[in-house]
């Protein structure tokens, strides 16, 4: 994307795309190269070496943007086209057009454009940091619950349970197995483990594992997951 009347040149170009071909998800390693890093990857290391803050890769269904500014770390927003004509992605659908129309970047004010809104998004990192530990500290307090709801069932039943465990062990245990669960997430999500690798997924992948809950919670109900 280039600016009205002028050449293709770094100082004129205000995002780069990449097209990826069908059925290869932007996100996903390129099968048979040896070169690991995925079509979203590359595009940021191309966004650096000529100084382009934004690109879009893209395959027809997955539409990738990356931000990737010198000196600062990659972050991408992915939008799975599939689901667009549904009621719910409305709200999703404008937000796409809105961040990615040609007046975004030649039609309104410079705070306005997109890098100058992304930079500003920098500003409420910590309140999204803050959000995160919320939701991890609740997320413990649900296992630990889980947990004490199953100590009390062996309990009933004649069986010791937790009887010789302390509470502190208990909420250290659920801590450590909660940070684990964030960490292994969040490396999925980058591609620093082999998430699109089937063995790996179906046996192994956390995000797997969230998506056939997910799922579940679907087909039937919230209850059928306290077994």
């Amino acid at each position: 994307l280039v600016e009205p009347g002028e050449d293709v040149k770094p100082d004129t170009v205000r995002l780069l795309g990449v097209i990826c071909p069908p059925g290869h998800q932007p996100t996903a390693r390129i099968p048979g190269s040896a070169w690991a890093a995925t079509p979203v990857d590359r595009l940021a290391h191309l966004c650096r070496h000529h100084n382009v803050e934004l690109g879009l890769a893209t395959e027809g269904r997955f539409w990738v943007l990356v931000w990737a500014p010198r000196g600062g770390a990659t972050t991408m927003a992915t939008f799975d086209a599939v689901s667009w004509n549904e009621a719910a992605e409305r709200i999703v659908v404008r937000a796409f057009v809105s961040l990615l129309c040609r007046r975004r970047f030649f039609g309104v004010p410079d705070e306005e454009r997109l890098v100058p809104l992304l930079r500003k998004s920098l500003d409420s990192q910590e309140e999204i940091t803050e959000a995160l530990g919320v939701q991890v500290r609740k997320a413990v307090e649900l296992l630990v619950a889980a947990i004490g709801r199953a100590d009390a069932r062996e309990r009933e039943r004649g069986e010791p349970g937790l009887r010789d465990v302390s509470a502190h062990d208990v909420y250290r245990g659920a801590v450590a197995v909660m940070m684990r669960i964030v960490f292994l997430l969040f490396a999925e999500e980058r591609k620093l483990l082999p998430a699109d690798n089937e063995l790996y997924a179906t046996a192994y992948s956390a995000g797997r594992l969230c998506a056939e809950l997910e799922q579940r919670v679907i087909e039937g109900s919230e209850e059928d997951l306290e077994h």
